[in-house]
């Protein structure tokens, strides 16, 4: 389950239209270069070059490369809901420790945490929750296990990229360099090439044509993160939703429409869809489930799981995974 949130983080710097034209344009493509942004926005290269620095800084904006699970082994993926006895935020702390674990929410509803994981095969998703989770003194009452069958929409402020691909196509072929290359990206996904060499020991040329052949074939995404506080997002949410009388893939376009819906994706266990969503405040949030979701013909059930705060993102994934795959033997 994807998502892009503020967590804990207070309310950023206040932004001009400048610095929301250089965000748009590191959402299509996080590795515009800044004499393209500049010419989007009016400004020099060298100048759009301290807006960005500055956006960083703020912890407004982030820039990274994902890996695609299927290039680490990694073909299987749940959401996973738990309570927990004692204080919550240990327990989710304790679960982001996990290298398998892509997202960590505490939750106010029915569950304290959800969290979402990714395994090579569903007996290794099996095996992960037997020794990491059930094994956690503070996990109790069992665990509900929503498996992904299928990712029906994956974007964030309306950006069409996507950070996760469980798809059916064949996964891209990387080598040991590559997984190094990719290890760098995940630090500064906007890394420029001249660095990518000296820090591979590698020319220039091939630098470059290594990790634009990564991006083209899906080995890795670009992805920018933006703290959702300075987009006017201050509420998210997992919805989870039963389905009776229409096809899931039908009822699933017709949430999709609604444009607070960043997620949804088709599951199985106790749930059909498992959406996500980004509101202005709790208001905004129960005028799009009440009229919008229950509205939807299909729709027979839903429960809401508002986040409180996030330990791990989806942008941290693959970092501890690709550090285990280098690690000599």
């Amino acid at each position: 389950m994807p998502m892009q949130a503020a967590g804990d983080a207070g309310l950023p710097a206040e932004l001009d239209d400048i610095d929301r034209g250089l965000i748009n344009a590191l959402l299509e493509d996080g590795r515009m270069t800044f004499r393209s942004m500049g010419a989007r926005v009016g400004l020099a290269g060298d100048a759009v070059r301290e807006r960005y620095n500055r956006l960083v800084e703020a912890g407004i904006v982030r820039v990274v490369g994902v890996p695609d699970p299927r290039v680490l082994g990694y073909h299987a993926a749940a959401a996973i809901g738990v309570s927990v006895s004692g204080q919550v935020r240990a327990a989710a702390q304790e679960l982001a420790k996990i290298p398998e674990v892509s997202l960590v929410a505490s939750t106010m509803g029915t569950f304290d945490v959800i969290f979402e994981i990714l395994a090579r095969d569903e007996q290794h998703l099996a095996d992960l929750l037997d020794e990491h989770v059930r094994t956690l003194e503070a996990v109790h009452a069992g665990l509900t296990t929503m498996l992904y069958l299928d990712v029906l929409k994956w974007s964030f402020a309306h950006s069409p990229q996507a950070t996760l691909s469980l798809a059916t196509t064949p996964s891209p072929t990387v080598d040991e360099v590559d997984r190094r290359l990719m290890t760098a990206l995940q630090t500064d996904g906007r890394l420029p090439y001249t660095d990518l060499a000296d820090q591979l020991g590698m020319s220039y040329a091939n630098a470059r044509r290594r990790t634009m052949h990564l991006i083209s074939s899906g080995a890795v995404k670009i992805t920018t993160s933006v703290n959702r506080l300075s987009m006017g997002v201050a509420t998210m949410a997992a919805v989870c939703i039963r389905v009776e009388g229409r096809k899931c893939v039908d009822v699933a376009e017709d949430i999709a429409a609604l444009p607070e819906v960043e997620v949804i994706i088709q599951t199985l266990g106790r749930f059909d869809l498992l959406v996500e969503i980004a509101c202005r405040d709790r208001s905004h949030l129960r005028g799009v489930i009440s009229d919008g979701i229950r509205g939807i013909d299909g729709v027979t059930s839903t429960e809401t799981f508002v986040y409180t705060s996030l330990q791990r993102l989806p942008v941290q994934w693959g970092v501890d995974t690709l550090s285990q795959v280098l690690r000599p033997a």
